[in-house]
């Protein structure tokens, strides 16, 4: 019981922000809307930016570790001195969309982590850097069920 406890507050504790209340409308997708000029800013267009949102955030919520997401591990990467984060992008695809942390190490040395979020919502890893990061929680999954 007491084990259970510390697994629902390290959960409550690292809960991803979007669960704490972060919100579209305190997003920069929110902000690059309202930039728009008037005529420009159409429910389908905030639709569009909303939707980019969702899909950011949930590859930023894929479960990494015991409390931690995809987007806590990759900051916690982000935050040593050699690398420096150029953060998350989303580009529409036509049948999803493409979602992309970049780390540059080193000032030269580009790191991609690039995962597809399809219509239905699957997510999939785009490339080998992405799909070590997954067979790593996976183990971490494995591990602690054990």
């Amino acid at each position: 019981m007491k084990r259970v406890m510390c697994l629902i507050v390290l959960m409550l504790f690292f809960t991803p922000a979007i669960v704490m209340g972060e919100s579209f409308e305190n997003s920069t997708y929110y902000n690059a809307y309202m930039e728009l000029p008037e005529q420009q800013r159409t429910e389908v267009k905030k639709s569009e930016f909303q939707e980019m949102f969702t899909v950011e955030q949930k590859v930023k919520n894929i479960s990494f570790r015991l409390g931690d997401t995809m987007d806590t591990y990759l900051t916690k990467r982000a935050s040593i001195p050699i690398a420096e984060d150029q953060g998350w992008q989303v580009r529409k695809k036509d049948d999803g969309y493409e979602v992309e942390r970049t780390l540059l190490m080193e000032g030269k040395d580009y790191l991609h982590y690039t995962w597809f979020v399809a219509a239905s919502g699957e997510i999939t890893p785009m490339n080998e850097r992405t799909q070590k990061l997954h067979k790593m929680a996976e183990r971490a999954k494995e591990e602690s069920r054990q």
